[in-house]
């Protein structure tokens, strides 16, 4: 009973752990439909900005944030 159950528990996280991993694929142009689906960590021709770099953007007036 035991031995099941450690095996349904590790089954269980390593699918939660797969699905956290995945990332969603960059899109070929401007993204219209699927607007609240997860984000890509990369665009190309694009700079990337964390919670703090965008804060620093806005503090230094070098962003608007519309």
């Amino acid at each position: 009973m035991i031995a099941r159950l450690a095996v349904a528990l590790s089954a269980a996280l390593t699918l939660c752990a797969a699905a956290a991993l995945a990332q969603p694929p960059e899109p070929d142009g401007y993204r219209m439909e699927e607007f609240r689906a997860p984000v890509p960590a990369t665009l190309t021709g694009a700079t990337v900005a964390d919670t703090e770099a965008a804060e620093a953007l806005w503090r230094s007036g070098g962003a608007a944030f519309i």
